[in-house]
């Protein structure tokens, strides 16, 4: 359970900086 929750963070964190710098 906790290794899904990192890897939607991580997802989470990829998708709001690819917006944020483009």
């Amino acid at each position: 359970m906790e290794n899904r929750l990192t890897k939607i963070t991580s997802i989470s964190n990829t998708s709001n900086s690819q917006p944020s710098q483009h």
